[in-house]
């Protein structure tokens, strides 16, 4: 789940993150108890996927970036069982 494998502006469904992890050989089983950006606590990606913003163009020809979506690893636990 790193940069090569995400496009800009698109969503993180639950779905595709334990899909990711139940590719590891080996891993049995997978569960995820949150999910969500660390910018803001609006989301829950647990209920719905976490947007991620496209390009847009504002006034005076400028251009808000696009957001690409990864991992924080910083914030990440994993648990063997």
């Amino acid at each position: 789940y790193a940069f090569a494998g995400r496009q800009f502006g698109r969503p993180v469904a639950l779905s595709e993150v334990m899909a990711v992890m139940q590719a590891v050989p080996g891993v049995v089983a997978v569960d995820v108890n949150e999910l969500r950006r660390t910018d803001t606590a609006a989301f829950d990606g647990l209920l719905a996927p976490l947007p991620a913003a496209l390009p847009q163009v504002g006034a005076a020809a400028t251009v808000a970036p696009a957001e690409l979506l990864t991992l924080d690893a910083a914030q990440l636990t994993v648990s063997m069982v």
